[in-house]
């Protein structure tokens, strides 16, 4: 795990995924907000199959196709900001709500990517898995003690491809769900980068070949940069 202190960095559906176990998945309606933008409120979801997650989440990638994509991110005094640059197309953003409970920090991120998700899709009825690996799909977002994270796509290619994990023998986090972890255990923004430093990040499932993902996780005094080279 390499960690940068900064202020700026640049940067379908089938029927076979992970079941969500009975009673670990509780959310309320998906609902519109605005064209390609909707909003859900979980009040809880299982962590402990993030793997199985993972993959299920490659199924939608390899189904729908993952264009190019690039981003950036700033955190500047009270603003953290992002643009999230894809080719077009008739995906929706979904904005994820989790209250306060004993299990994770209240929080609000919007999720996206998932080019199948498309507003058609959402509206003809998301599946069980799609609704256990929503909260997951969370690119970016804030919680209640002030932690914002975003994820960047990072070109890799004169690198070690992919990371197979940063801390083995500890518990492996996929690469796209950080932001969810942090945004559910992380107080402060130093706090986050020690939580990612115990666990084993793993690299994204179906992440084009020569690109992985790296973050920038802000508080209201500092900011860092957070990325996998070589294992570390």
């Amino acid at each position: 795990l390499v960690v940068l202190a900064a202020a700026v960095t640049a940067g379908c559906v089938g029927s076979s995924g992970p079941a969500p176990l009975s009673g670990t998945v509780s959310h309320g309606d998906i609902t519109e907000v605005a064209d390609y933008l909707y909003e859900v409120t979980y009040d809880d979801y299982d962590e402990t199959n993030m793997m199985d997650y993972a993959k299920y989440m490659a199924e939608l990638f390899e189904k729908a196709g993952t264009p190019p994509s690039a981003c950036s991110a700033v955190h500047h005094g009270d603003y953290f900001g992002r643009n999230f640059d894809y080719v077009y197309s008739d995906a929706s953003s979904i904005v994820v709500h989790v209250p306060a409970s004993d299990k994770r920090y209240a929080s609000v991120g919007v999720a996206g990517s998932v080019l199948c998700w498309t507003p058609e899709y959402i509206e003809a009825g998301m599946s069980d898995e799609d609704f256990a690996l929503l909260p997951f799909a969370t690119l970016d977002g804030i919680n209640e003690k002030g932690v914002g994270i975003n994820s960047n796509v990072a070109p890799v290619y004169d690198l070690e491809k992919p990371t197979t994990g940063t801390n083995p023998g500890k518990m492996n986090l996929p690469m796209e769900f950080v932001p969810r972890y942090v945004l559910d255990h992380a107080a402060s923004a130093k706090e986050a980068v020690d939580l990612l430093s115990a666990c084993s990040l793993v690299a994204m499932n179906g992440c084009p070949e020569g690109l992985e993902l790296h973050w920038l996780i802000c508080d209201s005094t500092e900011s860092y940069i957070v990325e996998c080279i070589n294992n570390e």
